[in-house]
């Protein structure tokens, strides 16, 4: 499956129980599972604030190298014209 940062559902309704709601920039997401994992970071399948699914990563900053973040963070907002990308959304 293609995380396109949002990815559309076909329709239904999403039921959640024992989710944890993280807030980002104050809009809340709802982590769902883990769907990858490196060495500083997770990234979850969640319900955006519009209830969309989507992807959040999640970094341990006490272990991440931060420069290396913020370059990601760069890389990715120069790549937002190109379709390949996964959209950022927040950070």
């Amino acid at each position: 499956m293609k995380f396109d940062a949002v990815v559309r559902l076909s329709g239904g309704h999403h039921y959640v129980q024992d989710c944890r709601t993280q807030l980002i920039n104050g809009k809340p997401y709802v982590l769902l599972s883990v769907i990858g994992r490196g060495g500083s970071s997770k990234v979850y399948e969640a319900l955006g604030p519009d209830m969309k699914l989507c992807a959040v990563k999640c970094v341990d900053i006490d272990v991440a190298d931060e420069q290396s973040y913020r370059n990601e963070i760069s890389l990715l907002q120069r790549l937002q014209h190109c379709s390949e990308i996964v959209r950022l959304y927040d950070q």
